[in-house]
């Protein structure tokens, strides 16, 4: 499954080395039709398959309208990954909000939660498709919803989150200095340490 951008299947390669290919793939099947009389048939048929259907493939993806060639690191590269980040800093996913607190979606059902229900908040990274900010939030019912930076709506909730529990300070990007993996109490209604909430919360 391709991002998109304006429309467009976004593919983070060169359109220069997609040419190269082209020109690559014509060179070989040249050199394979004058070269046809000291091969085998068999693999003279093998070879013209071969590097023609590459050749034809890189020039149908390569003339195709709705395809996008971005260079990693280029300015159109910085200004397509800027405009994903504006889009998914908006989103407001699978959460609705009231003044009260939250509701949430998943597998099918909608939930809501108060935010003066919410108990204890963790924060650590988890390695699921890559390295990732997770939330363990608890309830005062016992019950436990994990938010992922993948999930759909991460942005506007943890800013939500924020405004309405009392977090501790905490840097969230990974890039910046002070950024920490490990698991981290963020917030704990009753006063518990890190290591007091995390055996009470994670031994059951």
């Amino acid at each position: 499954m391709y991002e998109t951008f304006k429309g467009k299947r976004v593919i983070w390669e060169s359109k220069t080395k997609w040419i190269k290919n082209v020109i690559t793939a014509v060179l070989f099947v040249c050199v394979i039709l004058f070269a046809r009389h000291a091969l085998p048939p068999i693999l003279f048929w093998l070879a013209i398959i071969f590097f023609g259907g590459m050749g034809t493939f890189a020039l149908v993806w390569l003339l195709h309208p709705k395809n996008l060639f971005v260079s990693p690191g280029s300015q159109l590269g910085e200004e397509i990954l800027d405009f994903w980040k504006r889009e998914k800093e908006e989103d407001y996913g699978s959460f609705s909000y009231t003044a009260n607190g939250f509701s949430f979606k998943e597998n099918q059902h909608k939930i809501f939660y108060k935010w003066n229900d919410i108990e204890t908040v963790f924060a650590h990274e988890e390695e699921i498709s890559y390295d990732q900010m997770c939330l363990d939030i608890f309830m005062h019912n016992g019950s436990r919803l994990e938010i992922m930076e993948e999930t759909p709506g991460w942005y506007k909730f943890k800013e939500r989150l924020i405004k309405h529990v009392s977090l501790k300070p905490f840097v969230w990007d990974k890039e910046e200095p002070g950024y920490d993996p490990e698991l981290t109490l963020l917030y704990d209604k009753k006063g518990r340490t890190l290591e007091e909430a995390e055996e009470d919360l994670y031994n059951d």
